[in-house]
């Protein structure tokens, strides 16, 4: 749907009601999250109401898609235009300022036909100006046949700018002239405000993603991914098992086997597709860490097997900053005493000292596969992920880590460059290789001088041979 989505809305507008978007079966939030995503991701333009739809499709019946947020205001009834202007403002739309020109352009209710052309002349001809709204409230409360065919002629002469109409208690029919330049007549001003705004929202994703690519970034291994992937799907269903000790598989009632990756196996599928991860060793004992560190280089993480990753703390699992021996050897006396043996196989990690911790959690559904972006480590409970949909684009990663709670700790967009390109690379993994159904990254560390993942979590299964099955509730 995401593909299929984009593919058309580049070209021209797509618009449905929002809860059509994801079916029945979730939760109000849930619902919301998922059609935010969609539609930020696929240009599609969520509606809440059929009138809404419709709305839109009268305007684009006869109308351009507004080629900017910038809109005027113009009519001959002082609170119906006030009333439209905040409509405007209320829906992203922009009232520009015109050349010797108030914007909203207030008319006298004495406004003759000749008045309005002038005005709509002057209007259309600015370069800023994307749509116009046209009040206009008949002083006898009939048609104004005359005002009409201003409005016509406006739309006709200016072809480029998306012009429509409030006709306020008059028994107007539904369009104002004929032929491809029709304008719609609402009956509320507030109508048109509402649906210019999705419409100008929509031009500005269309221009930014209407040459975006969905292909994989370079540097990506996609031979070497699949046959990491297919060995450890092999090694589980022979029964073999892992030098490591880290890998586990468990199985549905179906007995279809899903496979969490060891570390070596984690390690070779991230390099595969160029994403860094934070140097590490297996050790044994306390001696074999000790030499481990030594060649990773001070300061080093301990992170026992079983650990809590909401803390960081001997006790829990996760010691870190490390930077001698002696530190090293009283923190595992420690895990050792609290964990047992859960603590092995222990990981010696390079500690990365200054950074900003993030997680990137990707979950293939029968539906859709998600990535969430937010913050990680202990803090990763606090904080609501900003969710996406795959496949994602560049653009899309860079939505989502900007609009993130990432976004405000890694205030300078360029502090965020590294970890974007991290979020696009597991997303465009998960992606190419079907086998994986959840990948975890948490935490990331990300800084100025790039991002590293410092712990993950990737099982794979083999997929479903079975067709999804459409829902049209």
């Amino acid at each position: 749907l995401v593909r299929a989505a984009r593919s058309a809305a580049v070209h021209k507008p797509v618009a449905v009601l929002g809860n059509v978007l994801v079916g029945a079966g979730h939760e109000p939030k849930e619902i919301r999250r998922r059609v935010e995503a969609l539609t930020r991701q696929t240009g599609v333009i969520s509606v809440g109401t059929l009138e809404q739809l419709l709305d839109l499709g009268r305007i684009l019946t006869g109308q351009p898609v507004p080629r900017g947020r910038g809109v005027v205001v113009v009519g001959n009834s002082e609170g119906a235009v006030d009333l439209a202007s905040d409509a405007c403002r209320g829906s992203g739309l922009e009232l520009v300022g015109l050349d010797g020109l108030a914007n909203p352009c207030q008319l006298s209710f004495r406004a003759t036909p000749q008045d309005y052309r002038a005005a709509l002349h002057r209007i259309c001809s600015a370069e800023n100006v994307g749509s116009v709204i046209v009040v206009h409230s008949p002083p006898r409360l009939r048609s104004s046949p005359e005002v009409c065919e201003v409005i016509a002629d406006a739309s006709s002469a200016f072809p480029d700018i998306c012009i429509a109409a409030a006709m306020l208690g008059a028994d107007e029919s539904p369009m104002i002239g004929t032929g491809d330049h029709r304008v719609p007549v609402f009956a509320f001003p507030e109508h048109p405000a509402r649906a210019l705004g999705r419409l100008a929202a929509y031009r500005e994703w269309a221009s930014v993603n209407r040459d975006v690519s969905l292909e994989p970034p370079v540097g990506c291994d996609l031979d070497l991914a699949r046959s990491i992937v297919e060995e450890a799907l092999a090694r589980a269903s022979s029964g073999n098992g892992t030098s490591d000790g880290t890998s586990n598989a468990t199985s549905d009632r179906n007995g279809n086997a899903t496979v969490q990756l060891d570390l070596a196996e984690q390690e070779r599928l991230l390099d595969s597709f160029a994403v860094k991860l934070a140097e590490r060793e297996v050790a044994a004992d306390v001696d074999a860490a000790v030499i481990c560190a030594e060649r990773i280089g001070w300061p080093v993480a301990l992170k026992a097997a079983r650990r809590d990753r909401g803390t960081r703390s001997a006790v829990s699992g996760v010691a870190i900053d490390l930077a001698s021996e002696s530190d090293l050897r009283d923190t595992w006396a420690r895990m050792e005493e609290a964990l047992g043996d859960d603590m092995h196989p222990l990981v010696v990690q390079r500690f990365i000292e200054r950074g900003v911790d993030a997680a990137i959690t990707i979950r293939r559904g029968r539906r859709a596969t998600t990535i969430e972006v937010g913050l990680g480590g202990p803090v990763t409970a606090l904080d609501e992920p900003q969710l996406g949909l795959l496949p994602l684009s560049l653009p899309d990663a860079q939505a989502l880590v900007a609009s993130s709670a990432l976004g405000r700790a890694l205030t300078d967009p360029l502090d965020r460059v590294a970890l974007v390109g991290v979020v696009q690379r597991l997303a465009h993994l998960v992606v190419q290789v079907e086998e994986i159904s959840c990948l975890v990254a948490d935490p990331v560390v990300a800084s100025v001088r790039g991002a590293a993942v410092a712990d993950v979590r990737i099982e794979v299964r083999e997929p479903s041979d079975r067709l999804a099955v459409r829902s049209l509730a």
